[in-house]
């Protein structure tokens, strides 16, 4: 969409603009920003390339648009905007077209436009970027969700490898009612011995990294429980 605007762009007298007018939306970003100022010469058909950013009249809504020229043939041109995944449903015709948009203005800076070959060269460029950070944060994306899901039922926390578990430490808690065991991995727990103490309750998520065999029984930790730490228990790495 455009609305007309006042001249801020000091060209060469072979480049007079036929219209000055601002640009709005982001179907052009970044070559073209909301509110940039667009300086339009007129172009005749013969002069039209694949790369050249026209305005033209839409066919449908009657408004005009700035997008790249992608493709030409004998009766209309096919545009797009740099910004856009698919070109412009609608195609242009060659009497549709209101000029070419040589520069810019953007604040204090006057900028010049590529068309032609460095225009589609830049246009797939920015296409190409564009692909390669949407499939990034895709990937990053679904990562997130794996992470999150595997959390949770993986065998093995995400965040620590069977190489990690260098050793892991035994307590006993003489609790008034009835002493309990508790398997400590730094300080988080991975396993408690069962009511009965007959064997230990290892989390699901850490049992394949800690060697069973290595474990004393929990009546055993009981026997010899002094008030001091049990002896260390080897992991299996």
């Amino acid at each position: 969409m455009h609305y007309p605007a006042f001249p801020g762009i000091k060209l060469p007298a072979n480049q007079n603009p036929v219209k000055w007018l601002y640009f709005v939306g982001m179907s052009m970003y970044p070559t073209l920003r909301n509110l940039d100022i667009l300086a339009i010469s007129p172009i005749e058909r013969k002069d039209i390339h694949r790369g050249d950013i026209v305005v033209f009249k839409s066919p449908i809504s009657g408004r005009m648009i700035s997008h790249r020229v992608v493709a030409l043939n004998n009766d209309n041109l096919s545009t797009v905007g740099d910004n856009m995944n698919a070109p412009d449903s609608a195609v242009a015709k060659y009497d549709s077209v209101v000029g070419r948009i040589e520069y810019l203005d953007r604040g204090l800076k006057s900028i010049p436009v590529r068309n032609g070959f460095a225009g589609l060269l830049s246009h797939y460029i920015l296409r190409t970027r564009k692909r390669i950070l949407g499939f990034a944060r895709l990937k990053s994306i679904l990562q997130s969700v794996k992470n999150r899901f595997f959390r949770s039922y993986s065998t093995i926390p995400s965040e620590l490898t069977v190489a990690e578990y260098k050793e892991v430490k035994a307590y006993l808690y003489n609790y008034p009612d009835a002493p309990v065991g508790r398997l400590f991995f730094g300080d988080q727990v991975i396993g408690k011995t069962t009511n009965d103490f007959t064997k230990w309750k290892i989390d699901p998520k850490h049992i394949a990294a800690v060697d069973p065999g290595a474990i004393p029984s929990p009546k055993t930790l009981l026997n010899n429980y002094n008030g001091s730490l049990f002896d260390k228990i080897k992991a299996r790495e």
